[in-house]
């Protein structure tokens, strides 16, 4: 029979690591609960980039989407203003050709001033635009100024600012103007000029 001293002390040991197995088991257990945590952290981290990259990228797709927007309407905007500024220069070519086919039959008559109606202010100004003393029109829609007899002819064309005849006496005479003054108010257009001294013959 052995010690009861002995069969004492294996009891106390059993006891010990039981109480140790059970002390144990809270332990894993937090420590799972804690891994699954961080485990479900990291999935949410991600869940969230994920999410975060989805949307800057359907922001820069919509940002990109009003860039292209714009410039199709810039675009479409550059084109009409284009179109319109061709017609409005191909309407003031059509006025000047006009205009220069009535001061080329007033030349040659002798006449110094002519008033014409229903004239478009902007025909006139892409016609005189580069005239040195150009005016544009003012507040009250009047415009004035003086032109050279290079520029007159510039403008109008050499052919449509001179004429002449042929003289019994003097032969053949040409005379041509040597200065304009244009006056604009409304659609009324009031041509006034000097011509050189052969007109007078």
């Amino acid at each position: 029979r052995p010690p009861q001293g002995g069969a004492d002390a294996d009891a106390s040991a059993r006891g010990g690591q039981g109480a140790e197995g059970a002390a144990s088991a809270p332990a894993i257990q937090l420590e799972i609960e804690a891994a699954n945590m961080r485990k479900e952290r990291l999935k949410e981290k991600e869940r969230k980039a994920r999410d975060r990259a989805k949307q800057a990228k359907l922001k820069q797709a919509e940002k990109d989407r009003k860039a292209k927007a714009k410039a199709a309407r810039e675009k479409r905007k550059s084109l009409e203003q284009k179109k319109q500024e061709e017609a409005a220069r191909k309407r003031a070519q059509v006025t000047q050709k006009g205009l220069g086919d009535v001061l080329k039959e007033c030349v040659q008559a002798r006449l110094r001033t002519k008033t014409l109606t229903g004239i478009a202010g902007g025909d006139l100004h892409h016609i005189f635009k580069n005239v040195a003393n150009f005016v544009p029109q003012n507040a009250d829609g009047i415009m004035r100024f003086e032109m050279s007899e290079a520029e007159v002819a510039d403008i109008f064309g050499k052919t449509k600012v001179r004429a002449g005849c042929f003289h019994r006496v003097l032969g053949k005479t040409e005379w041509q103007i040597q200065h304009m003054s244009v006056d604009y108010e409304g659609t009324t257009l009031r041509l006034q000029w000097k011509l050189s001294e052969a007109a007078n013959f």
